[in-house]
């Protein structure tokens, strides 16, 4: 009954502190989550990509973003920073083209 009473209030329980939960405030089951990710993707013409995929941005996003590997690493629950390093190192490329011209643009403007 708890639930149902803050239901009422509007105040959400999410007591493991997951990002997807249902209209039942429990975790989706990943059949389910994954059917409504490919009818959206349907629905709004989108590329068709796996949701996994959605990690992979959100990891290069935020190291393109300035954010640190170890932050990174530790949100996607890399047991070791290498395993990101080597995982992103295509980013650490761009992101290293990015440093040499912020220096060329400091030294020679």
């Amino acid at each position: 009954m708890k639930r149902d009473k803050l239901k009422l209030q509007g105040i959400l329980e999410n007591e493991n502190n997951l990002v997807c939960l249902n209209r039942y405030f429990n975790p989706f089951l990943p059949a389910t989550l994954r059917k409504s990710f490919y009818r959206f993707i349907k629905k709004n013409n989108l590329r068709d990509i796996r949701m996994h995929d959605l990690r992979h941005t959100n990891a290069s996003l935020l190291l393109l973003g300035g954010t640190n590997m170890k932050v990174v690493s530790e949100r996607l629950g890399h047991t070791d920073i290498q395993i990101t390093m080597n995982r992103y190192s295509h980013v650490l490329e761009e992101m290293d083209k990015k440093a040499s011209d912020n220096l060329s643009k400091m030294l020679f403007k």
